[in-house]
């Protein structure tokens, strides 16, 4: 417990290592589970002029962090931008990191995959492209192309669109590709309370997003490096007990040196079974004027939240983005607006 106090964070970037014992650094590293890229923020103070200009020409920095005999990695990435500015008497350093959003915003990718081909086969060759290490790939759904496919995009419209047929998720974490599952997270054999790092009492919050209330609860610990996007871990406390994945979370040094996260509850699946029912579901789409889908008399559909029915009749169905739709056990492809 006491080696909890010896706080202790190293940047590699440019060749160089910078320490925290020698310099003062600070981090604010984000991470979440939408698409785009995950970027962190970091500060080396009273750095040389050689060693400013070593990270201005680096390509890749790498953020470690954690206390004295347990230091892991919480970022790597692709440097962005690079300032330096005065405070004072201190000369800071500061610095933008993208987890792989070089390659994310200039990569553009044509391809054409042969007939028969499947989902997972395209996926492994779009995700080679990306020059990043592939941590997982598992599909809910792995397709076949009975045409094949044609790709001309940018390669991150390329692997979303793919991922989205396939009713799975993408993200990018820590310099590596997953894909899978959204109810699948990492095992991290960690026991969060009050003895291991647990700070205060998990919080309960509720909030508005995109017209969704969320509901779910704010833990926050000691730094923990091994915490990222969908880690799950075992919480012992007054307000909460038992297995949690985090689905957006913060490792941050400054005044504290923390790791903050999210849990949102699990949204409830709502089923509808009625024709009535079902026609209220296809209005709604409707009056969206989006792209329509004919003749599908059985489908799943994410229409914000998910939803299942049936339809009684063959009927002109109009969807909201993002749409997955299965029919007969056949997927048909989603159509944006």
């Amino acid at each position: 417990m006491s080696n909890f106090w010896i706080r202790q964070a190293n940047i590699i970037a440019g060749g160089l290592r910078f320490n925290s014992d020698d310099l003062d650094i600070s981090f604010d590293v984000t991470f979440d589970n939408d698409e785009e890229p995950d970027i962190a923020s970091a500060s080396i103070y009273n750095l040389s002029d050689n060693s400013i200009n070593a990270i201005k020409k680096s390509k890749h920095v790498i953020i470690n962090a954690g206390y004295r005999g347990d230091i892991g990695t919480i970022f790597a990435g692709s440097l962005q931008n690079v300032n330096t500015r005065w405070h004072g008497v201190d000369k800071v350093t500061s610095f933008t990191v993208g987890d792989g959003a070089n390659e994310w915003l200039t990569t553009h990718v044509s391809e054409t995959y042969a007939e028969g081909i499947r989902a997972s086969a395209i996926l492994e060759d779009l995700t080679d492209k990306f020059g990043l290490e592939l941590g997982k790939l598992e599909l809910v759904n792995d397709l076949t192309y009975p045409k094949g496919r044609c790709i001309d995009a940018m390669l991150k419209d390329a692997i979303i669109q793919i991922v989205r047929e396939c009713n799975t998720t993408f993200k990018i974490s820590k310099g590596r590709i997953f894909i899978m599952p959204e109810e699948e997270g990492y095992q991290t054999g960690f026991v969060l309370n009050d003895r291991t790092g647990l700070i205060g009492s998990p919080e309960v919050f509720e909030r508005e997003d995109n017209g969704e209330t969320k509901e779910g609860y704010k833990v926050k610990m000691l730094l923990n490096h091994r915490i990222t996007v969908d880690s799950i871990l075992s919480i012992e406390s007054r307000t909460a007990n038992g297995m949690f994945k985090v689905l957006t979370g913060r490792h941050r040094s400054g005044g504290e040196f923390v790791t903050e996260v999210e849990r949102s509850k699990k949204r409830k699946t709502k089923h509808v079974r009625c024709k009535a029912q079902c026609k209220n579901l296809i209005n709604t789409a409707q009056r969206n004027k989006c792209s329509k889908i004919n003749k599908y008399k059985t489908a799943v559909v994410n229409f914000s939240h998910l939803v299942k029915f049936s339809l009684i009749k063959k009927s002109s169905i109009y969807l909201q983005q993002p749409t997955y739709f299965y029919c007969q056990g056949a997927y048909k492809y989603p159509w944006s607006c």
